[in-house]
């Protein structure tokens, strides 16, 4: 039954691009990602595309979900189906991808020195302060990301995390940090992006 489903909007879908004059247009708003199609933008004008096709490619090379973006390109039939993208920029940043969290003991500061609009940054550094005593350590690290339905494409951004010898730090976007020693955890704490 899904299967028929799917081929009937398929069938649609084409239909509706034959039809259709394709028009070169500009989508704002927030990146939703489906398992089948995902979309751009906000209502009333928000633009699909098929997740896993080339359109949906160059999108998440550049947006991550629930990023604010812009997407330039050819869309069609009354859905607004992208079959196109010329241009794709992230607009302006979320507060949850701030640069410093605090914890009850720590404040970490994150820095990312790759180019905006990079999918992915090999290049972040972690400063961690200690509350109690204040020493500090900085290492280099590199962002987190749940793969895309390919298994390979980075979708979904989840955090960042840093190894200096055998300890290990991590710091998920909902604002957790854990420290490990191996299979010890010496530090979970959860905190707020200020």
């Amino acid at each position: 039954m899904k299967i028929l489903l799917t081929a009937a909007m398929l069938f649609l879908a084409s239909s509706a691009l034959a039809q259709t004059p394709l028009a070169e247009t500009t989508f704002r708003g927030p990146l939703t990602v489906g398992t089948l199609d995902s979309s751009i933008g906000e209502d009333p004008q928000t633009a699909t595309f098929l997740t896993d096709s080339e359109v949906g490619q160059k999108i998440f090379e550049v947006c991550k979900v629930d990023d604010r973006c812009e997407v330039t390109g050819e869309a069609t039939g009354p859905l607004l189906q992208l079959v196109s993208v010329s241009r794709v920029r992230v607009l302006a940043s979320d507060a949850s991808r701030s640069s410093v969290l605090e914890t009850p003991s720590f404040i970490v500061r994150i820095k990312v020195r790759c180019p905006e609009g990079n999918m992915s940054c090999d290049d972040v550094i972690y400063t961690g302060k200690s509350k109690k005593n204040g020493r500090w350590v900085s290492v280099t690290g590199r962002t987190m990301h749940a793969a895309c339905a390919d298994g390979s494409t980075p979708c979904r951004f989840q955090g960042y995390t840093f190894d200096s010898g055998k300890i290990n730090y991590t710091v998920l976007e909902e604002g957790e940090l854990i420290v490990t020693k191996g299979d010890k955890t010496l530090v979970r704490e959860k905190g707020s992006w200020k």
